[in-house]
């Protein structure tokens, strides 16, 4: 009998007759050979358990032997090797909702829910917790950022916008004298026509490093200053100044017609005090 190659298949050809038709492997599934491997998995070995690159073998080729000690010794010594990096610190939550803050570390009035529910700070959290920061590290970067970082970083910006307004009013006002009247009038004319001294603070704080503003506000401090013909009642109108300032409307800061009659006494004081500021 002779092997005739059929593709990947021998078939056995009886000497003087027709070929049968059936692989070599013989067996079930169809005669495939892949049904020839059933019961030829590779066997479990000793190793199994040791990651790949700690696994030790002596010998080379058919000759090649595991060795458990060596390899138990190698993998025990990577892993001190990570002990003694992390030591006894304290892990992670188990996600970013676990972080918690000791608000009292913080500064008076600092509210620890409010700051960890806001969007902002939740994105920060997320992104702490993928890079395995604890909580006491947490704690310690959120604590120095809000009572050190922060307020030197607003100071450092206040300055930057002090000097920015300076250069852009240098550029209008050219000498020193003109700088020096111009922001002058500028804070004359604010202060006369804020309602009280709150709403001069807030737009000092707003607008107090803003060169157009500046800038509108001196015209209107000039133009106080200039407008010597007005006759200050003829701004009130039929009232007297006695009556606008007992009226409700001046008295009560809430009242709907406060700022019109605060502005109308503002403008009475302007152009009868010209270069003073109402009371």
């Amino acid at each position: 009998m002779k092997l005739k190659r059929l593709g990947q298949l021998h078939c056995v050809e009886p000497t003087g007759g027709e070929p049968t038709g059936e692989p070599s492997g013989g067996g079930g599934g169809g005669g495939s050979i892949m049904s020839g491997g059933e019961g030829n998995e590779p066997a479990a070995n000793d190793w199994d358990h040791i990651p790949e690159k700690h696994q030790v073998f002596n010998g080379e080729g058919d000759d090649k032997q595991f060795d458990l000690s060596a390899s138990s010794k190698k993998m025990s010594e990577a892993y001190k090797s990570i002990e003694s990096r992390v030591g006894n610190s304290e892990l992670p939550p188990t996600d970013a909702s676990g972080y918690k803050l000791d608000a009292e570390k913080m500064g008076e009035g600092f509210n620890a829910e409010e700051f960890m529910a806001d969007e902002g700070t939740q994105s920060f959290l997320k992104s702490m917790h993928a890079k395995g920061v604890n909580n006491s590290q947490l704690q310690e970067i959120v604590e120095y950022g809000l009572n050190t970082w922060a307020p030197q970083l607003m100071e450092g910006n206040t300055a930057l916008t002090e000097e920015a307004c300076t250069g852009a009013l240098q550029e209008v006002w050219k000498s020193e004298q003109e700088f020096k009247d111009g922001t002058g009038l500028a804070y004359k004319a604010t202060k006369a026509f804020s309602s009280n001294d709150a709403e001069f603070d807030a737009l000092m704080g707003k607008y107090g490093n803003d060169p157009d503003f500046i800038q509108f506000a001196a015209r209107v401090g000039k133009e106080i200053q200039e407008d010597k013909s007005v006759d200050p009642q003829e701004l009130l109108g039929n009232e007297s100044i006695e009556s606008l300032m007992a009226s409700d409307a001046y008295q009560d800061d809430k009242h709907p017609d406060h700022k019109k009659v605060s502005d109308q006494i503002s403008r009475y004081y302007a152009a009868k005090y010209p270069g003073e500021v109402a009371a």
